[in-house]
């Protein structure tokens, strides 16, 4: 039966604990090769070998699985990506053809129209009314303090950089960087 990484990985950590009684049979015997400590070295370099290369082959073959995701991946990103623009070319005709139904039953005069499939609504939109601001009045309302917002938000550079200058401030660090695999 074919063994896991982590399998591996315990076998791999019994090896070097294996190589450890071989270091302190070696400083018993002051350096010696006895057969005892030759059983251990014989039993040692064919153990790493096995190891080694089912380690190396199943290493292999994660990067190939993991070449296979990102490929895929990468392929349907691109066909997601299809999708949403012709989501979004079926989302405006069918917005085009509505406005362009409301203009009609307004121009005729019609609230209520049923088909033989559909009952049709001319309603109102709710909540408040439209704020029309042309760009003049935008400009000078926006200079009153009463028409205008003041937002803050965390400049974080400015916090990164009195962090970088030795500035000690509470409950801001610098976290550790991240790993990542570069396969080439």
């Amino acid at each position: 039966m074919a063994q896991t990484l982590l399998d591996l990985t315990q076998d791999m950590e019994a090896l070097d604990n294996l190589m450890a009684d071989l270091d302190a049979a070696l400083v018993r015997t002051e350096g010696e090769v006895t057969p005892e400590v030759q059983a251990i070295l014989d039993a040692v370099d064919a153990w790493a070998a096995e190891l080694n290369e089912g380690f190396e082959g199943k290493v292999d073959n994660y990067v190939a699985l993991i070449k296979t995701l990102e490929g895929r991946a990468e392929v349907r990103k691109a066909e997601a990506d299809r999708l949403a623009r012709r989501v979004k070319v079926d989302a405006g005709n069918a917005a085009f053809l509505k406005d362009r139904l409301v203009s009609v039953l307004q121009f005729r005069n019609l609230k209520k129209v049923e088909t033989r499939r559909y009952k049709l609504t001319v309603a109102s939109n709710g909540g408040k009314l439209p704020l029309l601001i042309s760009d003049d009045a935008r400009e000078y309302l926006t200079k009153q303090d009463r028409f205008s917002v003041v937002e803050r938000r965390l400049n974080t550079e400015a916090v990164r950089e009195a962090l970088e200058a030795g500035e000690k401030i509470d409950g801001a660090a610098f976290g550790e960087r991240g790993v990542h695999l570069l396969v080439r």
